[in-house]
């Protein structure tokens, strides 16, 4: 498994690497990547295309959802960090708590559409791909990051 996802990951910068040059890519990387992701799904998991279409598909609009919720939960803190004696700070409180349920019952309901057409068992292999996938490529976009600032020291 491990392999595999270095496989693809490097298989991911070797395409942003090419891709870059393209003006296609420099729109919108995250399509890119996520075909990479999809084939990677559907060899990982032995998943059609039409279920992996269905997957992705799901996963992206969580993930747009989730993100959305995440930027508001970190504007919120920011507030509170910046005036914790303020006024409203009881409400803002309580704002952050609605949206840490908001985030939970998102996660729920994403389970429950991905339950109309995987197993519990593709769900669990699907959450565990996921983490995995992503934080490869983290890493390894924290690693082309350092290789960039190590071969521009100016910048």
């Amino acid at each position: 498994m491990k392999k595999i996802l270095l496989y693809s990951t490097a298989l991911i910068f070797s395409f942003s690497s090419f891709a870059l040059a393209q003006k296609d890519f420099r729109e919108n990387p995250s399509d890119e990547i996520g075909k990479v992701m999809k084939q990677k799904l559907m060899e990982n998991m032995n998943l059609d295309e039409n279920t992996a279409d269905k997957y992705m598909s799901l996963h992206k609009e969580n993930a747009k959802q989730l993100r959305s919720l995440m930027k508001e939960k970190k504007q919120l803190m920011k507030s509170i960090n910046d005036n914790p004696d303020a006024a409203d700070i009881d409400d803002k409180l309580n704002s952050f708590f609605e949206i840490d349920a908001k985030i939970i019952e998102l996660r729920k309901n994403h389970i429950n559409e991905l339950k109309s057409f995987l197993t519990p068992q593709q769900i669990a292999k699907s959450m565990i791909f996921t983490r995995k996938f992503n934080k490869e490529l983290r890493n390894q976009l924290k690693e082309k990051k350092r290789n960039r600032q190590n071969n521009n020291p100016d910048k």
